[in-house]
């Protein structure tokens, strides 16, 4: 658990201090992703070409945000449907 605990402030660090110029229509892309990718999971779609495509562009948008895009990866990793065990 601390691993994970230090990896996700090394990633906050990351965001915060080597991010740039904000740009606020990439932010609202990367919120219409988001919210694509809930409604994926609200609707119990499979994981498949649809998540990677959003995931891509998810990344792209994030990047040109101005905000680090290794958030785009954690992000993302909180979207991708698990199935219970």
């Amino acid at each position: 658990a601390l691993a994970i605990i230090d990896d996700l402030g090394a990633i906050v660090v990351i965001a915060l201090f080597y991010g740039g110029e904000i740009a606020i229509g990439y932010l609202i892309g990367v919120a219409s992703i988001i919210t694509l990718l809930w409604f994926l999971n609200k609707k119990k779609i499979p994981f498949g070409i649809v998540h990677w495509l959003l995931g891509i562009l998810l990344w792209y948008m994030m990047f040109n945000s101005g905000i680090h895009a290794t958030v785009a990866g954690v992000i993302f990793a909180f979207m991708v449907p698990v199935k219970n065990l």
